[in-house]
């Protein structure tokens, strides 16, 4: 059978291997995406969910949020993660997950605010750690 020089855009791709649509995201994606964004402490911020890089309150959503509380990174992973429909319930869900007796006796933002960044570090790591991947 000789081969097909027909530029690329015009060979038939019938028979090739259907592609899967991407998969939506779960709560541990979330989870693990809000820790990777408030693993660096100067990403960090307690008492309001984002920060500019001066220090003044901005939307999770903007982009010249530069630091995030945990619900903050929660939030901003949902937005980066998440589709358009769907995000609150990201956001709900990865809070509530964080939130359970079994990780820590306070609320999530209490931990934030007043416990650091090093003990809202490992209320997450403790989550992941608890939670690994569903395959």
């Amino acid at each position: 059978m000789p081969l097909d020089m027909r530029p690329s855009e015009e060979i038939d791709v019938a028979n090739r291997a259907p592609t899967e649509p991407p998969k939506s995201p779960t709560v541990r994606d979330v989870i693990v995406r809000a820790r990777e964004i408030i693993a660096d402490k100067k990403h960090w911020c307690r008492g309001i969910w984002a920060k500019d890089v001066a220090g003044n309150q901005v939307s999770v959503y903007s982009a010249e949020a530069h630091s995030f509380c945990a619900i903050g990174a929660i939030s901003r992973a949902s937005i980066e993660l998440g589709e358009s429909l769907g995000v609150g319930d990201l956001i709900r869900d990865a809070t509530h997950e964080l939130n359970k007796p079994s990780q820590t006796s306070f609320h999530i933002s209490h931990v934030n605010d007043n416990k650091g960044h090093a003990a809202v570090l490992a209320l997450f790591d403790r989550w992941i750690a608890e939670n690994p991947p569903q395959d």
